[in-house]
């Protein structure tokens, strides 16, 4: 399946993709961290509004022209707020790129972080999805990786109790975080790498979901494939 069509739109390296609905300033804050990390004419970085009804595409759209952001940087206002999965989407339709980077508005890329996560994309050609550590600003890392739900976590959560969750800790939805790459059942998409190929094999995100268990479902659809 063609993620566009070739001869209309030009390719990139990596095309990033910021969903805003109302958090203009956590966009602007976020666009700054990638500000030296995006190569010219390599990569793209789109910040889809999701319909958001105040004043966020004049302020985004101001704040690029004042940073002369345009040539890295383009704003796409959508008609409708479809959702997460939607937006992201349209975001991903309207560039063409080896590998895609979904983005949550509300994320600070570290320093560097750009560049491991194309050197792992690189390294890794048999890896669908690629998702870093995640941190709260304090450095303090964040639970990003899970499994999958099933009777034994719902039992975990029934019981919410110390005790039941350290002897069915195999079946604990949240897994630790660990200094190690491993392969969780599915992880957070607050920020995640999608592999150009993927998209071609299993398709976009499932649109039927407007907002959570979208990740779970494409993770899901990747493995399957």
């Amino acid at each position: 399946m063609p993620v566009n069509n070739p001869s209309s739109v030009e390719r990139f390296r990596l095309a990033i993709i910021i969903l805003n609905y109302r958090t203009p300033q956590l966009v602007i804050d976020c666009l700054k961290s990638l500000e030296n990390q995006v190569e010219v004419g390599q990569d793209q970085v789109i910040v889809v509004d999701n319909a958001s009804g105040d004043d966020s595409v004049e302020r985004l759209q101001q704040t690029i022209t004042d940073h002369q952001w345009f040539s890295w940087v383009k704003l796409l206002p959508s008609a409708v707020n479809g959702g997460f999965s939607a937006g992201n989407n349209l975001g991903m339709k309207a560039v063409e790129a080896e590998a895609y980077l979904l983005l949550n508005s509300d994320t600070i890329v570290r320093p560097n972080a750009i560049s491991c996560l194309l050197e792992a994309w690189k390294t890794h050609p048999q890896v669908g999805l690629i998702s870093p550590r995640l941190e709260w600003p304090d450095g303090t890392p964040q639970i990003s990786c899970f499994r999958y739900h099933s009777p034994m976590s719902q039992l975990i959560d029934a019981a919410a109790t110390g005790l039941i969750t350290k002897l069915l800790q195999n079946y604990d939805v949240p897994i630790a975080v660990s200094n190690l790459p491993f392969e969780p059942q599915w992880t957070s998409f607050a920020c995640v790498l999608v592999r150009r190929e993927v998209i071609e094999d299993i398709g976009f995100m499932d649109e039927g979901y407007f907002m959570y268990f979208d990740d779970v479902d494409y993770c899901r659809r990747v493995h399957q494939a």
